[in-house]
């Protein structure tokens, strides 16, 4: 969850940023694939059986490529300043 835990931080210290409807988007849904990849990972650790272990290292292995997608592989601090910067730019630019 660090792109979780980062969001929050940022949040905690400098406010909520001014975002389009798009940055918002993507942030959520980060948040979103972030927790729900916690909780398949409790469910994996209690799972005794090696296929429902399987099972769920699938689910974690296509969340994963989500993640990647929405943040474009980059660390928390460059992603946010790049929706933040491209949402400054795309105000600028109309």
């Amino acid at each position: 969850m660090k792109y979780t835990k980062y969001i929050a931080g940022v949040m905690k210290s400098q406010g909520v940023p001014n975002l389009s409807s798009q940055g918002f988007a993507i942030i959520m849904n980060i948040i979103h694939i972030e927790g729900a990849m916690e909780g398949l990972r409790k469910m994996q650790q209690r799972e005794k059986s090696v296929a429902a272990k399987h099972k769920y290292t699938v689910w974690l292995d296509d969340y994963t490529v989500k993640l990647e997608g929405l943040t474009w592989r980059l660390e928390p601090k460059k992603l946010v300043e790049q929706i933040i910067t491209d949402i400054e730019f795309s105000v600028y630019k109309d």
